[in-house]
């Protein structure tokens, strides 16, 4: 709570009072002058004590005052100038709410990150787009690479295929010499060991056979053909592919240099974190703004208190809401009084402590006679700097 002075602890003037009654009445040797002489010498020290606390609680009555004067100064304030003071006052409220929340609020990117985007604010941009157009083209090679891969096995299949039909084809052409050598072999044995005239089958086996040749021929042809088209294109294949693969390692490289370098592992991840970075950025600007519009109107705010003649203007720095709501005034006088009544209460109570500490010195002096004169001028002083009368009994 605002407006409370902290007090340091003691003891009580009552525990000192009793303490002190204690152990003087456990005195065995009342003759013993000695011992009445320290036990009247503590409790003049627990009245001094008593009543310095009694003074510094009588100066915070007087700083409770203060301030109750100066709530009634400001509720007295023409309706111009208490508008003012409001809305200036709301402005203070406001920015310390904006910069408690920005002090109370979680971080949105690490100090590391921070560091590294602060370090390449000015590049940062082009480099993310520089990262997403290396991505996209990283995606378009890498499709390319696997076409071409594609492409280049089915040309290799297709050539495999090529070069088994050739090999069966060779097969087929031998077996057909070799039927064709035998057949011949027996259309010219019959011939020429019987009567059977056998040219016409013979004629006919020949044009058999030269179809036969000119298909095997032309399919081999067609095949070796086939096989030269395929090899090229594989050919070609393969040079693309190299040149697919000298351009995929290139921006393999550049990309992981990019991740390596901003410690992210997408242009999406980079432009998330930037986008926070400039968020942060942001909010520690408005920040310093609303530090420098703070000090702008807490200054304000003074010189429009300054005129009142206030005990401690500054104070009100600590509840400007009470220059807002009147409610909020008028708790503030609550407070303000009801730890006013605590400290007059505080205040009755030392003060009877001392005076019964007094009297139970003045009734020890007297049942025992004792009127050393050092004594009697010690009792005058503390007496007097408790602003107490001092009556001095005579012997006798």
């Amino acid at each position: 709570m605002i407006f409370k002075k902290r007090r340091r602890k003691k003891e009580t003037g009552e525990s000192a009072f009793d303490r002190t009654l204690r152990e003087i009445k456990a005195i065995d040797d009342w003759d013993d002058r000695k011992k009445i002489e320290h036990y009247i010498l503590d409790s003049c020290e627990q009245i001094v004590s008593l009543t310095k606390e009694i003074e510094g609680e009588k100066a915070q009555i007087r700083i409770m005052d203060s301030y109750l004067e100066d709530t009634e100064k400001i509720s007295a304030l023409p309706p111009e100038k208490r508008q003012e003071l409001s809305d200036t006052a709301s402005k203070v409220v406001s920015l310390e709410r904006s910069r408690s929340e920005y002090q109370k609020s979680e971080k949105k990117i690490s100090d590391a990150d921070f560091l590294m985007m602060q370090e390449n604010e000015e590049i940062m941009p082009d480099a993310i787009l520089r990262m997403q157009d290396n991505e996209k083209y990283y995606d378009k090679i890498r499709r390319e690479m696997a076409a071409l891969e594609g492409e280049k096995a089915e040309y290799e299949y297709e050539l495999d295929e090529n070069r088994e039909a050739d090999g069966q084809l060779k097969k087929l052409s031998i077996f057909v010499l070799v039927a064709f050598a035998i057949v011949f072999s027996v259309i010219i044995f019959i011939d020429q060991t019987t009567r059977f005239d056998a040219s016409f089958f013979f004629l006919i086996f020949l044009l058999l056979g030269a179809v036969i040749g000119i298909a095997i021929f032309l399919r081999q042809s067609s095949l070796q053909k086939e096989r030269r088209k395929l090899i090229r294109q594989l050919n070609q294949s393969i040079s693309l592919l190299n040149v697919i693969r000298v351009k995929y390692a290139s921006i393999v490289k550049a990309v992981e240099s990019q991740k390596e370098r901003y410690n992210a592992k997408t242009a999406y991840e980079l432009n998330i974190r930037w986008e926070r970075y400039l968020e942060a950025v942001r909010e520690k600007n408005q920040y310093l703004s609303d530090n420098d519009d703070l000090e702008y109107y807490s200054k304000k705010l003074m010189r429009l208190l300054s005129p009142l003649k206030l005990y401690d203007r500054r104070i009100w720095l600590s509840v400007p809401g009470a220059l807002i709501k009147q409610s909020a005034m008028e708790n503030v006088k609550k407070n303000l009084l009801a730890r006013r009544s605590k400290i007059v209460d505080a205040v009755n109570q030392n003060r009877e402590s001392v005076l019964s500490e007094r009297d139970e010195i003045n009734r020890l002096m007297k049942e025992h006679d004792y009127y050393v004169p050092e004594i009697l001028e010690i009792i005058t002083s503390v007496d007097r700097l408790c602003g107490m009368n001092t009556t001095k009994a005579k012997k006798g």
